[in-house]
């Protein structure tokens, strides 16, 4: 298969994640509508309960490292809380964006293991890359690209969107809250400009 159409499936996975019913449509926009945060699309739906041996694969993979959740798993207390589908940290959910939409199965490096000089920048993100932002040797967030904007791009990742707000929390870490939403989000021209934003490519 060409690599070009392994990358769209991985887009069309994120849309999947996103709305159960885009995986038919191939709309290569994505939803842009239904249930949001803070004006941003979000799941809503059990994805992660869709495809149970994916799931434990990748968990086993990523062990303590896939969720802050005591209850992470695929059940409706966590991946369908308050009827928002949720995805583990975001990692973990792009190892399995990957394994569901592209069939890969390597693991994806850790955050001590990325050095963001050595990647180009976040504008050359092309749909189906991983796009990453490290802000210390441990955080940062790892998204899946799914739209080019003009100076930015359209991202799908989990615990981004809500992040930290009370309202969607699953988890508390070194006491802070975590929401591991799945949602859809923009990538500004001046966060690639000003921020270490930068593509990942598998």
């Amino acid at each position: 298969m060409d690599p070009s159409d392994l990358h769209m499936s991985v887009v069309y996975e994120c849309w999947y994640a996103l709305r159960q019913s885009y995986l038919g449509t191939r709309d290569k926009d994505g939803p842009h509508d239904g249930k949001a945060i803070d004006g941003n699309i979000v799941s809503d739906w059990n994805y992660l309960a869709n495809d149970v041996p994916a799931f434990k694969a990748v968990k086993g993979q990523h062990g303590e490292e896939s969720s802050v959740c005591d209850y992470f798993g695929t059940d409706d207390e966590y991946a369908l809380k308050s009827g928002i589908g949720r995805g583990g940290q975001c990692v973990f959910f792009a190892q399995l964006i990957l394994r569901r939409g592209a069939g890969y199965t390597r693991l994806l490096p850790k955050w001590s293991d990325l050095h963001p000089a050595d990647y180009p920048s976040a504008r050359d993100a092309q749909p189906g890359d991983l796009v990453f932002h490290k802000s210390g040797t441990d955080s940062g967030q790892m998204a899946v690209s799914v739209k080019r904007l003009t100076g930015g791009i359209d991202v799908v990742d989990s615990n981004y969107v809500g992040y930290n707000q009370e309202a969607y929390s699953v988890g508390v870490r070194d006491g802070k809250r975590h929401s591991e939403v799945i949602g859809r989000h923009t990538v500004t021209p001046s966060q690639i400009r000003n921020s270490n934003w930068r593509t990942l490519r598998w």
